[in-house]
């Protein structure tokens, strides 16, 4: 399989001198495996134009629900891979778990249609719909979850034409609320004196507030900020949907708010991003940084050896639904010099004011036993507040 498909990692694919898929092709040519495919993030045209290069995958592996539909333009790219008979394997078909916990508007319309229908079935059944979806990867943590899902699937019909129309609604619904009414038509790009991607912004704030991680990345890391806006209205004017546009660039500051992002938001373009809209930020320090990484557990283990580090925090969580007990114990090392010492002077544009020891223990039921999982994770923080302390 050919891994992430995006606008980064098109040109390495598609180079001949590098023939990743030809190497691909012969193996399977020899016998040496069965189909070739690829998964994919990428952007309706960059997936366009990768198939129109190259379009004889065997599957497909995309992020697809019913809110992705109209919000990502998952319906074009479902088209474009069903046009190529590429089969469609489904990765967040509830988006994360957004799908199973809408807003009362929307998960009152449907409700109403199906009252003793659950809420995440409808994204199942949406699924189920599109003929050319061959399978659906749900994320899932314990034995009993699988247990429901499968349970579930055994079950599922494809929705009718009444049902399409009603989830359509409520998605609708819930867009509207949770963000800018953005039909992505673009006729504001290229208006904007400063240069702003603004229908760029707006995606990434949609994204944002149904809980995705992309927006910070993608739309965090743009070229020109938000807060370049003067405030001229050019866009105003041509925007079908009426948005008042300077407004909503203007809650792209970040001043007050908290910044979390996967590990790979602890690339430098990123938090020198967030830094400058005055935001915070918490990010996790895992295997894509290995010697920021094995500077940390050194000093850790220098802070627990001489019984430095201490606790700060100590908090239950217990998932009734699934039998969970999640126990979580935060601990904090306010001295980051050693940071720069290992890192350089200018590493994380020296605003690391924490680093944070977060150990997770996990109770759970198996088969009637209890097993217990244990991970440690460590993050690096900006706080204003703990600069001040430190």
């Amino acid at each position: 399989m050919l891994h992430c498909l995006d606008e980064e990692t098109i040109e390495p694919y598609m180079d001949e001198d590098r023939d990743y898929l030809g190497y691909l092709i012969r193996q399977k040519e020899a016998g040496r495996i069965r189909n070739i495919g690829f998964s994919s993030h990428a952007k309706t045209e960059t997936l366009k134009r990768f198939l129109d290069w190259y379009g004889r995958f065997d599957m497909a592996l995309i992020q697809l629900n019913y809110l992705d539909w109209k919000l990502l333009d998952g319906c074009s790219q479902y088209e474009i891979l069903k046009e190529h008979n590429i089969p469609v394997w489904v990765m967040e078909p509830m988006k994360g778990g957004i799908l199973s916990a809408l807003n009362e508007e929307a998960a009152g319309i449907l409700k109403a249609e199906s009252p003793s229908a659950s809420i995440s079935s409808w994204g199942f059944r949406f699924l189920y719909s599109l003929d050319n979806v061959q399978t659906v990867l749900s994320d899932m943590s314990s034995v009993e979850q699988v247990k429901e899902n499968a349970e579930l699937f055994d079950r599922l019909m494809s929705l009718d034409e009444n049902e399409m129309k009603t989830l359509m609604k409520a998605s609708d619904v819930f867009i509207k609320g949770m963000g800018v009414p953005c039909s992505g038509c673009g006729y504001c790009r290229g208006l904007c004196p400063v240069g702003i991607d603004i229908p760029l912004m707006i995606k990434a704030f949609n994204e944002h507030s149904v809980g995705g991680e992309t927006w910070k990345i993608e739309g965090l890391s743009c070229a020109v900020p938000a807060s370049e806006c003067v405030s001229c209205g050019a866009c105003v004017k041509r925007c079908p949907q009426n948005i008042q546009i300077p407004e909503f660039l203007e809650r792209f500051n970040l001043q007050e708010t908290i910044v979390t992002v996967d590990a790979i938001g602890g690339c430098r373009r990123v938090i020198e991003a967030i830094e400058t809209r005055g935001g915070s930020y918490v990010i996790p320090v895992k295997e894509n940084q290995p010697g920021f990484l094995r500077a940390i557990k050194e000093k850790v283990k220098e802070l627990e050896e001489s019984g430095e580090i201490k606790e700060l925090d100590f908090a239950e969580n217990v998932n009734k639904g699934h039998g969970r007990i999640e126990k979580y114990r935060l601990a904090m090392i306010k001295n980051t010099a050693f940071v720069y010492e290992k890192m350089g002077a200018e590493s994380y544009l020296n605003t690391v004011a924490g680093i944070g020891i977060i150990d997770k223990r996990v109770t759970e039921k198996v088969s009637g036993k209890a097993e217990i999982k244990e991970s440690r994770t460590y993050v690096i923080i900006n706080l204003e507040g703990m600069r001040k302390r430190c």
